[in-house]
């Protein structure tokens, strides 16, 4: 078997997205992110990346993709690489060692051209687990404890809704429950005095890279910001943030993007006849100041959760599915006060790579789920496309 391993070449992008679809929801029930607008390349766009794509006989059958960012590693600014779309057809997954073997060899070729010092990216256990050889040879460290978090209610089909995949009795009654307790919980909140929770707009953008820097400056891979930065995630319509304060002290920042969500009563891209999708909030920065005052966090979770952005027309609750550490207990904690649970499957893990040489601790673990899923930008209609 003569595995050729290629660059990225937009013509490959219609091909590129089958094979997600047919990789990321073969045997799998549960929701997975829905690529919407539905190009292949948009998660890459504007970003510093190195996509490698395997072919045999002239097919797709594999990708690798690595979004590079600067972050910290033992307190110092390094460049990272994020890897993501590490997908491959059902019917060469027992080809998976030697595809991949080539595949992250390239990409950390790459990388180590580009001056990277990581390399690290997120998966499910249990797949890792099945494909442990490839990991282990390439010399990455596993570490697992990385969950899901859904909380708020709205699952309703956000576009593409076919009268088939309507929501069953039982899931309409479960989610009125889910309502119905979430609003219960909003009622008997403690609201923290003197509180303020405002959108942030562009005057707020320096005080809080600074306020998120100053937070995260002994998280590992934690991603270094500047104003200059902040500006151009939210120009470019994928950021939107809430800030808490207190007078003038910021007390708590949520930074979030929205994302596109399939599976389960939805159908399967691909797999099904008909498929929809339904769109949820997630964060890429949950900051606050004073880890003991969860009800601040949770009373920005709850002005989240009551958002009515253009993209997401619902007249109770949104949903909210934030992904990070198990040691980040404060998180868990705040979420539990909004209703929050941890979810009991798709157990999530962290493969590193350490090009630097250098011993690194993992006493908190910084997750990029701005690269862990594909965020939807608020003018999404003009990246449709035909």
């Amino acid at each position: 078997m003569s595995i050729e391993i290629a660059n990225y070449n937009e013509k490959d992008d219609k091909e590129l997205l089958a094979l997600f679809y047919k990789s990321t929801y073969h045997q799998k029930k549960e929701f997975e992110y829905f690529r919407f607008p539905p190009k292949w390349i948009h998660r890459y766009l504007d970003q510093d990346t190195i996509i490698r794509i395997a072919k045999i006989n002239g097919k797709i059958v594999a990708s690798l993709g690595a979004i590079l960012f600067y972050g910290r590693v033992n307190g110092k600014k390094q460049k990272i690489a994020f890897f993501v779309d590490n997908c491959i057809l059902p019917e060469m997954h027992s080809n998976y060692f030697e595809i991949f073997d080539k595949l992250f060899e390239e990409i950390e070729k790459e990388a180590k051209k580009k001056k990277v010092k990581l390399i690290f990216g997120w998966d499910f256990v249990n797949r890792v687990e099945k494909h442990k050889k490839v990991f282990e040879k390439r010399k990455y460290e596993q570490i697992n404890g990385f969950y899901w978090y859904p909380a708020g209610s709205d699952l309703r089909i956000s576009l593409g809704a076919k009268k088939e995949n309507q929501l069953g009795m039982l899931w309409k009654i479960v989610l009125r429950f889910g309502r119905w307790n979430i609003s219960l919980k909003n009622k008997m909140h403690r609201k923290e005095e003197q509180l303020s929770i405002e959108k942030i707009n562009k005057n707020d953008l320096g005080k809080v890279a600074d306020f998120i820097n100053l937070h995260n400056k002994d998280v590992q891979f934690s991603m270094v910001y500047t104003k200059k930065h902040l500006q151009k995630i939210f120009n470019d319509k994928i950021a939107h943030g809430l800030i808490a304060k207190k007078g003038d002290t910021i007390e708590s920042v949520l930074l979030y993007f929205v994302g596109a969500w399939s599976g389960w009563m939805f159908g399967k891209p691909h797999y099904s006849k008909n498929h929809s999708f339904f769109f949820a909030y997630t964060p890429f920065e949950f900051i606050l100041r004073d880890k003991r005052k969860t009800n601040i966090a949770a009373h920005l979770v709850f002005e989240l959760l009551t958002q009515n952005e253009e993209y997401i027309k619902n007249k109770g609750y949104s949903l909210f599915v934030d992904c990070f550490w198990e040691k980040e207990q404060w998180r868990e904690n705040s979420l539990k006060l909004v209703g929050g649970e941890k979810a009991e499957f798709d157990f999530g893990c962290v493969l590193i790579k350490n090009l630097s040489g250098k011993k690194i601790s993992y006493n908190k673990i910084y997750l990029p789920s701005l690269f862990v899923i594909a965020p939807i930008p608020r003018d999404y209609k003009k990246h449709i496309g035909d």
